[in-house]
């Protein structure tokens, strides 16, 4: 029996030395939530309690679940293995300590979860799996109305493409098929590196060192309009039940970190509210010791916390001051026109299937009306590819009238105060339907109008 105890407590004390302490950034192959770490070497996936001892590491059963995996990833209830012919593999059990009761599925997709599975490409820059739960978010305080909006849970896996512009996401219960993206910065020419994801806040960075942040996933961008009611107009939205507010706020900038630092990001839960979330940078200080810079996304400084651990990513060119635009990839936003008539022109500007807002230019008389056009996706249950295709892409939106041209339609040239009368009833907001293919863009609105633009660039 000793001899038992003696072999247990010298397997053990070996294991500790062959696996971190604490896991304090994510990587390919390690992460954590606010409940367990999470590490994946020689092909084995081990997990143990946040903060406990390196004793607790254990293996997690690989029974039904990936018998090669590469990557892994977790974000609230949901932990997943990425293996190497791209497939998901997925436990819903993340909040759960005791990995012996950890299940694993490949389920995802349309419908209701239940779908065919998730497959990622290999050569994809970056991935990272979100999750707002009401266990540990409670509620997400809309950024618009300041209001508490209550989710189930959206799960969402966020992947940056191979040439850093695209940022693709998958929400499990929506078909696969990798045509729903985030709108990067700068109109989604930002090339980014990396990216990590928590709580559905992203965060992204270059090889200069700058970083972006934005609050987005597939419920709270108006998308899943199956199951929520959206409203761009903010006056008067008020109650439990009031529809959610569009458009979500766009990409922060995050300041310059004055340091050392490597393409390793990361972004862990802080708090209820979807509000504050902690970013980290692996990196070294003016000593020469390694470690991470560290902050809450809304504040303005970084600190840095000491772990003197061998460096796991790349050092960056970081400058000092933003080169943000050094990396920028070109334009794909397009312009679209009506056919010319005796009364009115009108235009579409700047048109991206995923970068809205874009702009509805009303020409007469040789004046012009500047309005703004909001659109977003849908949920769809077919998969279909990236982008403007012959197939039709439906999305919903609004148009904007800006509030000084309500203020002083006196002003405007009588055919232009006409047309704002006619088909917006001189309303800020106006909803809409709009049928986009790479030729043509249909916007209506049912029995009040109908217009159809032509591509020109």
């Amino acid at each position: 029996m000793n001899k038992l105890l003696i072999l247990l407590f010298l397997s053990t004390s070996l294991f500790a030395e062959d696996l971190p302490q604490e896991i304090f950034l994510k990587t390919p192959t390690q992460t954590r939530n606010n409940f367990n770490e999470f590490i994946l070497k020689d092909g084995v996936i081990w997990q143990k309690p946040l903060g406990s001892a390196p004793s607790n590491w254990n293996k997690i059963p690989m029974q039904n679940g990936p018998k090669n995996p590469i990557n892994i990833a977790v974000g609230g209830g949901y932990f997943q293995a990425l293996n190497k012919d791209g497939i998901v593999y997925t436990l819903k059990s993340a909040f759960k300590t005791n990995a012996n009761k950890y299940k694993w599925s490949k389920n995802w997709g349309h419908p209701i979860g239940k779908g065919p599975g998730a497959k990622l490409p290999l050569d994809m820059r970056a991935w990272d799996f979100s999750q707002l739960s009401l266990k540990e978010d409670k509620f997400v305080l809309n950024p618009i109305s300041k209001k508490k909006d209550f989710y189930l849970g959206n799960a969402h896996i966020f992947w940056l493409h191979r040439n850093g512009r695209w940022i693709k996401f998958m929400d499990p219960w929506v078909i696969s098929d990798h045509s729903y993206e985030v709108c990067g910065p700068y109109r989604a020419r930002f090339k980014a590196i990396n990216l990590s994801s928590a709580g559905s806040l992203i965060f992204l960075i270059n090889k200069y060192g700058d970083m972006f942040t934005r609050l987005y996933d597939f419920d709270l961008s108006g998308h899943n309009s199956i199951y929520y009611r959206y409203s761009y107009n903010s006056r008067g939205q008020k109650g439990a039940f009031s529809p959610r507010q569009l458009p979500l706020p766009g990409w922060k900038r995050q300041p310059k970190i004055k340091g050392k630092i490597t393409n390793i990001i990361s972004v862990f839960k802080s708090g209820v509210g979807a509000t504050n979330r902690e970013l980290r940078v692996e990196g070294i200080n003016s000593n020469g010791e390694a470690g991470y810079w560290h902050k809450d996304v809304s504040d303005s400084r970084w600190n840095f916390t000491k772990t003197n651990h061998e460096l796991f990513g790349k050092k960056l060119k970081n400058s000092p001051f933003s080169r943000a635009l050094n990396t920028l990839g070109p334009p794909d936003s397009k312009r679209y026109v009506t056919a010319s008539n005796s009364n009115y022109e009108l235009e579409l500007l700047d048109y991206h299937p995923y970068c809205s807002p874009a702009q509805l230019l009303i020409k007469a008389d040789g004046k012009k009306l500047k309005l703004k056009f909001h659109y977003r996706g849908t949920f769809r249950t077919r998969a279909r590819p990236r982008g403007l295709t012959d197939a039709v892409l439906e999305q919903n939106g609004a148009i904007e009238i800006p509030q000084n041209v309500l203020e002083n339609l006196e002003d405007l040239n009588p055919k232009l105060k006409l047309f704002v009368n006619k088909y917006f009833k001189n309303k800020r907001w106006t909803k809409i339907k709009i049928e986009a293919t790479k030729k043509n863009i249909l916007i209506f609105k049912q029995h009040k109008f109908k217009w159809s633009f032509k591509q020109t660039n």
